[in-house]
């Protein structure tokens, strides 16, 4: 008894001065895709050193072997330590070539740092770009599935439309986190190592009822996906693309938005593409058209999209499958924006609204599935892939 008492004693301190391998490591965005990357890890001990060590070439995963090293930023989401230990830490890289793929380890000193990773910037020659969206994932294996026939494509980043883990910002739900970082890492994560940043809108289930500021309400989501610091933002993928990631209602109200994304749209005029991600429709499948957040959507949204033509929108929150027709002032217009849905891309398909066919679907089920997206100069091409990896749906836009 005495001697297993020692071992364990030996075990305990072994554990406390030789910290652990990050347990995640994941890719976000704050500012110019083509230049820079925010690579975040999370560990579950405190780390002296933490920081992100990357180079052009691949290395051998010994912290020193890297030219580059950049220091990490420490969070915690308060109130955590009652269920779980867990230090968030995270690295902006910038100055960085657009097109060109980087290898890094991240975490502390030897016996604390991941292993070898890569990403790649976004390239800024007016080359096509490839990407992947969808939303309403949670946990489980159809969303790991879905998740990994989205890498067979090698996206240059994926675009989550919100309802991420389901965890509702609740700290008792926080392995729900850890399950769907964990989904991430096995789908999205080649066998070589190279990562795929996300860039992530807000859904009503990362925001729970905490008192307090706003932001308080989504403590997990601004915590774990440095994007800024805000829920509504803009991107710039190339010369071709802009993406503009609104926030329908969960932290920031619809109008709140209008006069940020009227002025970014003005001044992204000469980008070819204009698309937006969000969470709740404008034009939902499986609600009602009458629906409080798609009503203020369209109150608040539409004028500004129509002005501004928006080339198409991700939609979301219905878990349903959706292509429209091109729409304008809220009728079928020929020169208006596309809006593709429903966000499903996990969640189990809902039945369709009991009054479809809707005047504004030209095709809609009850189909789990993500969207695959093409974008290059003149051409944008949307792919629906089902469960199955099948191609069940195609449309495109060209200019």
């Amino acid at each position: 008894m005495k001697l297993k008492f020692l071992f364990g004693i030996v075990a305990v301190l072994f554990t406390t001065a030789c910290p652990q391998p990050p347990l995640s490591v994941y890719l976000t965005w704050q500012s110019d895709p083509s230049t820079t990357m925010t690579v975040t890890f999370q560990t579950g001990d405190k780390l002296r050193d933490a920081a992100v060590r990357y180079d052009s070439d691949p290395k051998d995963g010994t912290p020193k072997s890297y030219e580059h090293t950049v220091e990490a930023t420490m969070s915690q989401i308060p109130g955590l330590d009652a269920f779980t230990t867990r230090y968030i830490y995270s690295a902006e890289i910038t100055g960085l070539s657009p097109g060109a793929t980087y290898y890094f380890v991240a975490g502390g000193n030897e016996g604390s740092v991941s292993q070898e990773y890569s990403f790649r910037t976004i390239r800024n020659d007016g080359g096509p770009i490839r990407f992947v969206t969808g939303g309403d994932m949670s946990v489980g294996p159809r969303p790991l599935k879905l998740m990994q026939f989205a890498a067979k494509y090698e996206p240059d980043f994926v675009l989550v439309g919100g309802d991420i883990a389901y965890a509702n910002d609740k700290l008792e739900e926080w392995s729900k986190w850890d399950r769907w970082i964990g989904n991430w890492s096995h789908g999205l994560t080649s066998l070589a190592g190279r990562l795929t940043p996300m860039v992530l809108a807000i859904g009503n289930h990362e925001v729970g009822d905490n008192p307090g500021e706003p932001k308080d309400r989504a403590r997990f989501y601004f915590a774990y996906f440095p994007q800024g610091g805000e829920s509504y933002f803009r991107r710039q993928f190339g010369p071709h693309l802009t993406v503009y990631a609104l926030d329908s209602g969960h932290i920031q109200s619809h109008e709140s938005q209008v006069s940020w994304l009227d002025g970014a749209m003005a001044a992204d005029g000469a980008a070819p593409w204009q698309m937006a991600v969000y969470h709740v429709p404008l034009y939902p499948t499986h609600r009602e058209y009458s629906g409080g957040g798609s009503v203020e959507g369209r109150q608040a949204w539409l004028p500004v999209f129509d002005k501004h033509h928006l080339d198409m929108a991700f939609e979301n929150h219905d878990h349903t499958f959706k292509r429209t027709h091109l729409l304008r002032g809220d009728k079928v217009d020929p020169e208006g924006t596309l809006y593709l849905g429903d966000g499903c891309f996990g969640q189990g398909p809902r039945e369709l609204n009991r009054a479809y066919p809707l005047w504004y679907t030209a095709i809609a089920s009850s189909t789990a599935h993500f969207w695959l997206v093409n974008v290059s100069a003149d051409r944008a091409t949307f792919e629906a892939v089902n469960e199955e990896g099948q191609v069940f749906d195609s449309t495109e836009l060209t200019h």
